[in-house]
């Protein structure tokens, strides 16, 4: 069973929204902000690699979060 883990930011000072705004327009793409609720883990070269093959072969979008708030088996 999936879990809220994420929550869409709705606070943002016009400066961030601008910033996210400017991101926006040089990457030609929609950014969604997002405020964690866990921690996510930083991933070396080599594992973000890996997550980034699932993501293409499965067609989601993954994150990698730190084994305590998680059920690793």
């Amino acid at each position: 069973m999936a879990t809220e883990t994420y929550k869409v930011v709705n606070n943002l000072d016009e400066s961030s929204v601008a910033k996210i705004r400017n991101l926006e327009k040089e990457l030609g793409a929609c950014i969604l902000a997002l405020e964690p609720r866990y921690t996510v883990k930083p991933l070396g070269e080599e594992d973000l690699a890996k997550v980034q093959k699932l993501e293409k072969d499965l067609h989601v979008v993954l994150l990698a979060y730190r084994p305590e708030v998680c059920s690793i088996q």
